[in-house]
């Protein structure tokens, strides 16, 4: 079970019995010498650490690496991609087209297949996608395509312009049309054909039960697809600039702001913009208010 057993020390005589002698003699040696070896490693710990300095206590982690090869493959076009979060991974036969972006705490694998993602995609935060190890293998996604947050896609087939709602569900060999749109929480079975346009939910979501979408919900998707590409692009910037940058637009824009405020012409408080609460003196009284 790994626990210590204290050392047993055998008699140098002929029946294989320890003495008394011998037992009263190099059982305490090896007590004071183990704990004299002890003590020197202890002391030695110290030393090591005094001499490392502010160093002597630094835990080592390993970083998290965004880009990871698997047998020999490495994902490939994401130097086009406009942002991939320092927590997103992409492991092994994964390829990006161009204007991609894969947020924080993503995960696409391509360990038993193939990845390959169309232009334009936007896979959302802790979003999985992963190949299989049955008949069907490698994941097909095509332009302009969102897969919201915390949704899972097993090896399938999505055409452009699919929306996969946040918790959704995709299972091995499901075929999703183009415009199609999967609401959150929903589960498409394995080898499901949804190829109209619609919106198709439940557990699971089956063909011919979807509903319309509407123009409302349509232009909706539009403008959080073109929300995704600039906030995507803001991300990049933030997630690449470094502290001497960033300290250096502070200090511009401080410098801007005490030019105009002391800037009379630049700044000024007109009077039917403030209107003045009443002042309350240390007392409770409360005075009359001014009106600019």
């Amino acid at each position: 079970l790994g626990l210590r057993t204290r050392p047993t020390y055998p008699s140098l005589n002929s029946g294989g019995k320890r003495s008394g002698i011998m037992a009263q003699t190099v059982e305490p040696l090896m007590v004071k010498l183990g704990a004299a070896v002890r003590e020197c490693g202890q002391n030695f710990d110290r030393l090591g650490s005094f001499l490392q300095g502010r160093y002597g206590h630094l835990e080592k982690l390993q970083r998290t690496r965004r880009i990871n090869h698997f047998n020999n493959a490495m994902p490939q076009g994401y130097q086009g991609a406009k942002f991939i979060a320092p927590s997103a991974n992409l492991i092994g036969d994964v390829t990006l087209d161009e204007g991609c972006s894969v947020w924080y705490n993503a995960v696409i694998r391509g360990d038993r297949g193939k990845v390959m993602i169309g232009k334009n995609c936007h896979v959302l935060d802790r979003a999985v996608i992963r190949c299989g190890i049955l008949s069907v293998r490698d994941v097909k996604i095509g332009n302009d395509v969102v897969i919201d947050s915390g949704a899972v896609v097993a090896p399938c087939q999505i055409a452009d312009g699919a929306y996969i709602g946040a918790n959704a569900v995709l299972l091995e060999g499901c075929k999703i049309g183009p415009g199609v749109v999967i609401s959150p929480g929903a589960v498409v079975p394995e080898f499901a054909e949804l190829l109209k346009p619609g919106v198709y939910g439940g557990v699971p979501a089956r063909e011919g039960e979807s509903t319309i979408l509407s123009k409302e919900e349509s232009e909706a998707l539009a403008t959080k697809k073109l929300n995704l590409a600039e906030l995507a692009v803001d991300h990049e910037r933030m997630n690449t600039t470094t502290i001497e940058q960033l300290t250096h637009e502070r200090v511009v824009l401080k410098d801007m702001l005490e030019t105009r405020l002391n800037d009379p012409n630049e700044f000024h408080i007109r009077p039917t913009h403030v209107n003045r609460a009443p002042n309350v003196t240390p007392t409770g009284n409360v005075e009359g208010g001014l009106t600019f």
